[in-house]
């Protein structure tokens, strides 16, 4: 299947790389992309599995992209258990303010309230005291430092094998097809593990960042 892209769309734009997140991506196979969120008001970690095509509704997705999502969470989840060590990693698909599919993922550390109602107005609150120049949001050098931990934290699942290579003009493409011959999965070579801190006192900006824009 062609991709598709559409103009304007924040997460076709993050796909396609007109826009960049700190850190860059995360993790990447043929079909769908990881990358975290600019200015997090929850934590460094906050972020997003993307489509890495234009599509608005489940009953759209090729049973490869169906099949093929429920690896790419339970990855995200390995590496932010690994990373961050959170009480809970919370998974969300709204697709309604940006209409290309998207999970969201949020770790929810032990300071944090439990269930999906109470951590969403703590990060409504939360972005609305920094609206208001009353808090400030992580920086995003502490986002991607998370990012750069994250990448090392994406192993293999049982099916797939280490390799060499990543793509050309990605920082990271574990299953880019444009470096492997039939049948093959690459990963990257380092998988080693790096700081087990949960980053709960990142430093904070200064002043509110740029103005940058990624999926809602």
């Amino acid at each position: 299947m062609t991709a598709t892209y559409v103009n304007g769309c924040v997460s076709c734009d993050t796909v396609t790389g007109k826009i960049s997140p700190p850190g860059g991506v995360v993790y990447e196979d043929d079909h769908w992309l990881v990358v975290l969120r600019s200015r997090p008001p929850l934590v460094p970690g906050q972020g997003f599995i993307i489509l890495k095509r234009h599509c608005e509704r489940l009953n759209e997705l090729t049973s490869d992209e169906a099949t093929g999502l429920g690896s790419v969470m339970q990855l995200t989840d390995l590496a932010l258990d690994r990373t961050l060590k959170p009480e809970k990693v919370h998974f969300g698909l709204y697709a309604e303010g940006v209409r290309h599919l998207h999970i969201h993922f949020t770790p929810r550390t032990s300071s944090m309230p439990a269930g999906n109602i109470p951590l969403t107005f703590l990060g409504v609150g939360n972005g609305l005291l920094t609206r208001l120049h009353l808090k400030r949001p992580y920086a995003d050098d502490a986002v991607a430092e998370v990012a750069r931990q994250l990448r090392t934290h994406f192993t293999a699942t049982p099916d797939r094998r280490a390799g060499t290579e990543t793509c050309p003009n990605r920082q990271y493409n574990p299953t880019c097809k444009d470096n492997l011959v039939a049948g093959e999965t690459r990963l990257p070579l380092s998988l080693r593990p790096e700081s087990e801190g949960r980053y709960r006192d990142l430093p904070l900006h200064d002043a509110v960042n740029a103005e940058g824009e990624t999926p809602d």
